[in-house]
Parts: C-alpha cells; sequence; structure tokens
C-alpha cells in the first residue's frame, strides 16, 4: 500500500457482475491542527452566549500551547457595551497564575 503524503492509500478488487471492478478508498490520519481546536473552543463558548440571550460571540487566550482564559460576550447580561467575549477573556488572562 503506498504512502500518499499524510494520506494512507488502499485498493481493493472485487467482482461485480463476473467482471472485476477497483475500489479504492481513502483513510486520511492526519492530526488535527492546533489553531482548529482552539476555534472549536472558542464556538462552544459562543454556543454559552447564545443560551443566554447574547450575541453569540466566543474567544480563548492561549499561549505556548495552553488556554489561558476563555469568555463569551457579556453585553447585555451585564448591561455593558464593553463586555465583549475578547475584552472578558483578556481581563481573565491578565489575571490568571502564570504557567
Amino acid at each position: 500500500m503506498p504512502d500518499v503524503g499524510r494520506a494512507k492509500f488502499s485498493a481493493s478488487v472485487r467482482s461485480v457482475h463476473g467482471h472485476k471492478s477497483t475500489d479504492y478508498l481513502w483513510r486520511v490520519e492526519t492530526p488535527i491542527d492546533p489553531d482548529v481546536l482552539f476555534m472549536r473552543e472558542a464556538l462552544k463558548e459562543a454556543l454559552k452566549a447564545y443560551e443566554q440571550d447574547e450575541v453569540p460571540v466566543g474567544a480563548v487566550v492561549v499561549a505556548n500551547g495552553r488556554i489561558l482564559a476563555r469568555a463569551h460576550n457579556l453585553t447585555e447580561r451585564l448591561i455593558d457595551v464593553t463586555a465583549h467575549a475578547e475584552m472578558q477573556a483578556l481581563t481573565a488572562a491578565a489575571a490568571a497564575p502564570s504557567p
């Protein structure tokens, strides 16, 4: 089975109505990009905001591959136009102990 980049390639031959047919199967074994994982965490925060009738925005602050803080919009709940997810996350990260 040849290696094709990061994907593994396999082929099988089977009989279909007396004729040989080749089926190609691709199985991709690519590690998930850390940025994608962090964006998923931000989306989870956005969902929390949505469930609380806030504007659905979430944010995470990341340093050295670790999430230091996470937050979502709180502008409606706090009646504060500055309580955006990004500001909430940065404030929480600043207050967090050093890693």
